[in-house]
Order: C-alpha cells, then structure tokens, then sequence
C-alpha cells in the first residue's frame, strides 16, 4: 500500500468538471488577471473567514509581504515571530526591511508562547508611542502562526499586542477554516495571511495567496501594492510589487471553498481515530484545545527515536514526513537575528516531530494501516 501526504490527483478530480466548465468561460472572455472569478473569490473567502475583504495575491509568501509592508511601511523595526515555523515568515520580515524576533512555541499547541513573550516584553522600555524597544530595535508587530490547522492562544496574544501597541499579523497559511473560540482564523488580528499552495487543506494548482482585514483603509492600500502601488494606469501612489492572483486560480479556488468544510471535517474525523488508536504507544500526540477547532494539516508525533521511525514508515509505503528538522533561527540567513527567549521546546520539537498522512481522501483502510504500522514499530 503506498499513502502519500497528500493527493493532489484525488482533490483535483472532485472539482475537475466544474473547472474545466469555468475555465471555458475564463479562456472565452480572456480576462485572466484580477477578472470576476478573483474578485468573486475574494468576497468568498474573506465571507467564509468573516471579514470585511480580501485581496488577492500571488502567494502565501506575498500575502505576508504586503501585510507587513502596509501596516510597517517605514521598516527598520522588530517583528516578533515564533522560529518553529515554515521559513517564510521570518523571511517576509527580512524582504520588507524589518528584522525578526525569535520566541519560542509552548508544547501543547506549538504556537508562540504568549507567556514567554510577555515576560520578554515586560523587561523592556518603551517609546512615546508605547512600543517595547530591544538594544534600539523599536518593536511594532507579533505574526502569530497557526500551525498545522491549530490556533495560536489568541486571547493571550491580543492582550499583549493591545498592552504593547503592537500590530497583529496572523500566519494562516495552514489554517483555513480553523476557530479560537468560535471566531474562525484570519480575522483575529490587524491583518491575516494564507496560502493556497498544493499542499493546503484549501488549495490551488500551483501557487495562490490571500490576505484578510477587517480594515478598509488597509485593504485599498493593498490592492494597490499588489499591482506595483498603482491607483490608475500608470499613476503609482507608492513602490509595490508584481502580486496578483489569476482568474485560473480562482476558479479553482472557488470550487474547492464549497467543499472545505466537508474536507476539513473528513481530516477531524481522521484526527480522532489517530489520537483514540495511538493513545497507548510511547509517542507524543497533538493536544486539542477546548476552545478551538483544528483543521489538521498537517498530524504530527513525536518521539525520541524519529529518524528510524520516518525510515520504517517510507519502507512501508507511508509519506512520513518532518516538519521542520532546522527551526528558523539556526538557518543560515537567520542566525545574526534576536533569539529573546530560550529555545527548548522549539530545538526539542525539531529533533523528535513526524508527520504522518492525513488528507480528506484518505479512506479508513489507509488510516489503520497506517496505525498497524505505527503499533508493529512498537511493538
């Protein structure tokens, strides 16, 4: 039996004759960039998320790019961000001339720790505008990531950023359709991020992003960056970027947001026989907060002897994958930035985390075949 992390193939085929039906129509009027079907999108989206509007853009990456970049504009200022995150977060704090911050995630979500981070603030000073200052780095902005599908404690984090007049990004790349107490992400904060790449739980054909706000001022602002700071043709308010989404895309995207709740739930269902089966085995498993709901994109283990699992579960046919062996502090173009807290759980999560496959069209025989695999290892 062989299981992938994901079927791309299966996902396509549930939406495929929708698609190619909407694609006919797209490549007869030949309005690719930015047509109805981004601007339906769009509303679409932001609706389901429950916000005001959404923009949309090349990619995750470039979602997190024009956030920080709107709401940063004069750069040269600290982000804080956890560093057990996929590299792209930190390096959108680099490429808008910012400079990230390190903290570390706490072991039960693996999101930022927002008691670390407030005793960390704690010990700072502050300018006129209230904004805590680290050795001359004046810090204006947290991105809170809701890893694999589960979201950070935001409650926490929105009093801090409140206490410290700091701007909240969310990094919802990986959690499309996820709540914190009954508020789905990607309206929890000033703005927020996703990303439609392949591998999400909602996701395009290639690369996709979308960021969310409830602000309109911001919003405009953003529209504008995407297409080079431009407010008519050839007429340019500001220095943006080339960042748009396409009508192909959005066609796709559409047709899969009808279904996003029906596959998320798939992937909780899939979720609760992994956590009841595995239960007894000498591993870690993910904890599901009371008040949130996860989306599971990714359902991670941990054990000490990682290595030799990951290899027994691929001679078995089984994606395993890890998710991430080197946090972003300790890559190469990220060592020379703050790490303001210790790392322990960070550089623990690293050494001994495991993905193993869970998508919506995994059938129930792949899920206890995986299980059987897991017990034998064990055993």
């Amino acid at each position: 039996m062989n299981i992938p992390m994901v079927d791309i193939k299966k996902q396509f085929l549930e939406v495929k004759d929708e698609v190619y039906r909407e694609w006919g129509n797209v490549f007869e009027k030949m309005q690719l960039m930015l047509g109805e079907n981004v601007r339906a999108f769009e509303e679409e989206f932001s609706s389901y998320c429950g916000c005001k509007y959404g923009i949309g853009v090349n990619s995750g990456t470039d979602a997190l790019v024009l956030s920080i970049h709107a709401l940063i504009p004069e750069g040269s200022t600290g982000v804080i961000t956890p560093s057990f995150t996929f590299f792209a977060t930190p390096e959108s704090i680099v490429l808008t001339n910012n400079i990230p911050i390190f903290v570390d995630i706490e072991p039960e979500t693996l999101t930022i720790d927002p008691e670390k981070l407030s005793s960390f603030l704690s010990t700072l000073e502050r300018n006129r505008e209230g904004h805590p200052v680290y050795k001359g780095i004046t810090i204006k902005a947290i991105i809170p990531v809701h890893l694999f599908g589960n979201p950070a404690r935001m409650d926490r984090i929105i009093e801090i950023s409140r206490k410290y007049n700091l701007k909240i990004i969310e990094d919802s790349a990986q959690s499309h359709g996820a709540e914190y107490k009954g508020k789905k992400t990607g309206c929890l904060g000033d703005a927020s991020a996703f990303s439609f790449y392949m591998s999400k739980n909602l996701s395009a054909i290639g690369d996709a992003g979308m960021i969310t706000t409830n602000n309109e001022e911001l919003a405009e602002n953003m529209r504008r960056l995407r297409i080079h700071g431009q407010t008519e043709k050839y007429r340019h308010e500001d220095i943006g970027y080339n960042s748009r989404l396409d009508e192909i895309q959005a066609v796709v995207l559409r047709a899969k947001l009808k279904r996003l709740e029906k596959w998320n739930k798939r992937r909780n269902d899939i979720a609760r026989i992994y956590l009841d089966e595995l239960k007894e085995l000498p591993i870690e498993l993910p904890h599901i907060l009371h008040n949130s709901k996860q989306v599971w994109h990714m359902f991670w283990v941990k054990c000490r002897e990682r290595d030799k699992l990951l290899e027994y579960l691929r001679k078995n046919g089984i994606g395993a994958a890890v998710h991430y062996p080197l946090p972003c502090h300790l890559q190469k173009p990220m060592k020379d930035y703050p790490v303001v807290t210790t790392m322990e759980i960070t550089e623990e999560t690293s050494q001994n985390i495991l993905c193993i496959p869970i998508h919506q069209h995994m059938e129930d025989k792949e899920v206890f075949y995986v299980i059987e695999k897991l017990r034998k290892f064990y055993k």
